[in-house]
């Protein structure tokens, strides 16, 4: 799990003695955890490349789906948002409080311009999907596995 996230004391899913998000297995060892959770990224993106066609219109329930396939295994809280505010060494990710609304103006944005017309030019390619990247990333929805959900995305939105 990545350090440089701040848990409070007082955050119930965090176990504060061994540096990890609590799981449904028990993992106490940050490497293994990590190493679990590449295995299940690795499933998410198989499962993914199956279930999504080229022509899929994706939406914020989509990223919701990709994320619980990702940690569901590993994390009760997999595929739902986030209830506590969290921040990293040099950003403050959106109030958990604002997540469902951002999401639903995400989702739409996502739904409206995918998939991406064969006919679009690369370099629109990349400036959507660096708008998609920024704008998941800064909202940060859920508790850990931000980044590498995001980057299945659009990873998917490329196929």
């Amino acid at each position: 799990m990545d350090k440089k996230f701040k848990y409070s004391i007082e955050d119930p899913m965090f176990d504060q003695e061994h540096g990890v998000l609590k799981n449904k297995l028990g993992i106490t060892d940050p490497e293994k955890l990590q190493l679990l959770e590449t295995q299940h990224l690795l499933k998410a993106y198989e499962r993914s490349a199956e279930k999504y066609s080229e022509k899929h219109r994706f939406t914020g329930q989509d990223v919701c789906i990709l994320h619980k396939w990702f940690l569901g295994d590993i994390y009760t809280w997999a595929g739902t948002y986030r209830s506590v505010d969290l921040s990293s060494e040099s950003i403050r990710y959106c109030h958990a409080k604002y997540i469902h609304n951002n999401m639903k103006s995400f989702g739409a944005m996502l739904f409206e311009r995918t998939p991406f017309s064969p006919l679009l030019p690369k370099c629109e390619i990349v400036k959507l999907l660096a708008e998609i990247h920024g704008e998941l990333i800064i909202t940060h929805p859920f508790r850990d596995g931000n980044g590498r959900t995001t980057r299945l995305l659009c990873d998917l939105l490329l196929m």
